[in-house]
C-alpha cells in the first residue's frame, strides 16, 4: 500500500519470443476523450498485427483460404495487408456512456502520416465493397471514411474514419468523431488520471477506468435484484479509479495495478 489513497499490486514474468511487447502508449491513452468510462492503449500494435497476419497467411483458413494465399489474394484485389500493418503504430480503445442506450466507444490507431491514415481507410473500404458488405455509406463531414449500418450491428452504425494521422473505428458517429477532437477535455485533464499516473511512477500507464462512471454503467446494465452486485456495490463505491501500468526490459515484463480509494 503506497499510501492511504491507493492500493498497489505488482506482477512480473519472464519474456519469451523474438519480439516481446514494449513501448509506451501513455500519450495516446491520455489523449482519448475525457468522457471515457474506461480506456486501454497498446504500443507498436502494427508490428503485432503484421505478425498475426503472417501466421494466418502461413496456416491458411480451413475450408476458405489455402496456406500462403490470404495476403496474395487480397493484394490482387487491391487490399495490401502488409502496407496497412506497416502504417499502424500505437492503438487505443475507449468506452463511453452511462446506460445501454448511450453505450458507445471506439478503437483509435495512430498512423505514421496523414496520407497513410487516409490510404488505410480507403483500403478497408475497398475490401468491404469487394466483399459485397451492404449498408456502407461515405462520410460527408467530420472526417474522411464511411459508416456501416446493419440490424446485426445494433442501433448505431460502425464508423471507419481518418483525420490527420489518426484512424478511428467506432460504434456511433458521435463517439467516433470525438476521438479526433482534442480541443475538449481528454483523459490527461482528469485529476484521477493524473493521480493514477503519479502513483505508477516511472511505469507507463496502459489502462484506466473511472470508478464512479464504471459503477454507474454497471448498475444500469445489471438486471434488477442481483444480490451479489448489490452487496459488492457498497465497496465498489469507494473506488475512485483503477489503473494498469506495464513495461518490459532485460527479459522481464512487469505490470502494476493501482486502485485509487476514496
Amino acid at each position: 500500500m503506497p499510501n492511504s489513497d491507493n492500493v498497489e499490486l505488482d506482477l512480473s514474468s519472464n519474456i519469451s519470443g523474438d519480439n516481446p511487447p514494449s513501448g509506451d502508449a501513455s500519450e495516446l491513452l491520455g489523449s482519448l476523450p475525457g468522457t471515457a468510462v474506461g480506456a486501454f492503449a497498446s504500443a507498436e500494435f502494427g508490428k503485432r498485427f503484421s505478425e498475426g497476419i503472417d501466421r494466418i497467411d502461413a496456416q491458411g483458413i480451413p475450408g476458405e483460404v489455402p496456406p500462403h494465399q490470404l495476403k496474395k489474394s487480397l493484394k490482387e484485389a487491391g487490399v495490401d495487408l502488409e502496407a496497412i500493418a506497416a502504417s499502424i503504430g500505437d492503438v487505443g480503445v475507449y468506452v463511453t456512456g452511462n446506460s445501454e442506450k448511450t453505450l458507445a466507444g471506439a478503437l483509435v490507431m495512430e498512423a505514421e502520416s496523414d496520407t497513410q491514415a487516409t490510404n488505410t481507410v480507403s483500403n478497408v473500404g475497398l475490401f468491404l465493397r469487394k466483399a459485397g458488405v451492404p449498408g456502407v455509406t461515405k462520410l460527408t463531414e467530420g472526417a474522411s471514411g464511411f459508416s456501416i449500418r446493419s440490424p446485426e450491428l445494433g442501433r448505431q452504425p460502425v464508423v471507419v474514419a481518418a483525420k490527420g494521422a489518426r484512424i478511428v473505428i467506432g460504434y456511433g458517429l458521435a463517439s467516433a468523431l470525438s476521438a479526433f477532437d482534442q480541443s475538449g477535455k481528454t483523459l490527461a485533464d482528469d485529476p484521477a488520471f493524473e493521480e493514477a499516473e503519479s502513483a505508477l511512477g516511472s511505469t507507463p500507464i496502459a489502462a484506466f477506468i473511472d470508478g464512479p462512471s464504471a459503477l454507474n454503467l454497471a448498475s444500469a446494465l445489471m438486471p434488477p435484484g442481483e444480490e451479489d452486485f448489490e452487496e459488492a456495490e457498497q465497496y465498489l463505491r469507494k473506488i475512485s479509479y483503477l489503473a494498469i501500468g506495464s513495461e518490459a526490459s532485460d527479459g522481464l515484463a512487469t505490470a502494476k495495478l493501482i486502485v485509487g480509494v476514496k
